[in-house]
């Protein structure tokens, strides 16, 4: 697994291929944060925002919630 604990945040994880990057990332050991206005249930996301990425009020909460759980992201992937 060649990223081990390290954290990823993906936007734009709802559609195909933010699932995609949102599998593969978990597949190699990365912790991931996946945001979309709709997220499919049961991803390989370890944290889940529902939010829309042009708000900066609900990118920065959402920020704030992944760096509480799963710690500082060192991948960020937009896939929108």
């Amino acid at each position: 697994m060649r990223l081990e604990g390290q954290v990823a945040l993906v936007f734009g994880a709802g559609g195909g291929v933010g699932q995609s990057v949102v599998r593969t990332l978990a597949m190699e050991g990365a912790h991931v944060a996946a945001a979309d206005l709709r997220l499919p249930k049961g991803n390989d996301a370890r944290l889940n925002g529902e939010l829309d990425a042009s708000v900066t009020t609900a990118v920065q909460d959402f920020l704030s919630a992944v760096i509480a759980e799963l710690g500082d992201p060192s991948i960020t992937v937009n896939c929108q």
